[in-house]
């Protein structure tokens, strides 16, 4: 994909499908443009623990960031809930003979995945997202790509450094010595395990990979079932 793409600005939109289908891979552009599901487990970051946020493929608007990502034990990327309220739309998906809850970019309108009442603490939602509709940005590359507002919340939980001009002089005494900077990423305290292997295994407990602002253990039993094998209830 052309990462040409990502603004460093507010102004988000969605090119059009024409210019999508040269710069998105194929599988990107079923996922964002024809509500399709990539395969649970098999995907870019239903395993990925690095601290950054995740922005619209399409527009590059942010939506999600990996304070708030679990491992639900379904193979997809989950969140408990979206960097910023707006830059997420639900309408509701009658599509399998089911109801549920479909979740959008609000400014690239580009399918994302489903919203699921079943996650976690503090928010007990579940945004269950297709890796093809995200492109992550480290928070070593968030400043320099027009992200630098998200910053302060890593920082505030040691996922990032605080700017060099905040830092403390060194003490009386003290001029010439060796100082280093370790920049904390907010990984995951676990791992999918068994999970991984066989998706219809049973579901384990875990804790969110980064912010700690309430009890965020996953009770045993409620998950998923083999529903979310690409199919059913957790087909994104």
């Amino acid at each position: 994909m052309d990462k040409t793409m990502t603004t460093k600005s507010a102004n988000y939109h969605r090119p059009s499908d024409e210019e999508l289908k040269k710069k998105l891979t194929p599988e990107q552009f079923e996922v964002v443009r024809r509500e399709g599901t990539e395969p649970p487990f098999h995907n870019e970051y239903w395993n990925n623990h690095e601290a950054g946020i995740y922005v619209d493929v399409v527009s590059g608007e942010p939506l999600f960031s990996s304070l708030d990502k679990f491992d639900s034990g379904t193979g997809w990327p989950s969140f408990t809930r979206p960097i910023d309220k707006e830059g997420v739309v639900e309408k509701t998906d009658r599509k399998f003979f089911m109801t549920r809850t479909e979740v959008r970019s609000s400014k690239g309108d580009s399918h994302l995945g489903h919203l699921f009442p079943d996650g976690p603490k503090p928010t007990g939602m579940r945004y269950c997202i297709n890796s093809a509709s995200l492109r992550f940005i480290p928070v070593s590359q968030m400043e320099k790509e027009g992200y630098g507002r998200y910053l302060k919340s890593f920082q505030e939980t040691g996922a990032a450094p605080e700017k060099a001009s905040k830092a403390a002089p060194p003490p009386a005494g003290k001029a010439g010595g060796h100082q280093e900077t370790v920049e904390l990423a907010g990984g995951c305290f676990w791992h999918a395990g068994s999970s991984a292997k066989d998706p219809g295994s049973a579901p384990h407990r875990g804790r969110l990979h980064g912010r700690h602002d309430g009890e965020s253990e996953i009770p045993a039993g409620a998950r998923r079932d083999d529903r979310s094998r690409g199919g059913g209830a957790d087909r994104l």
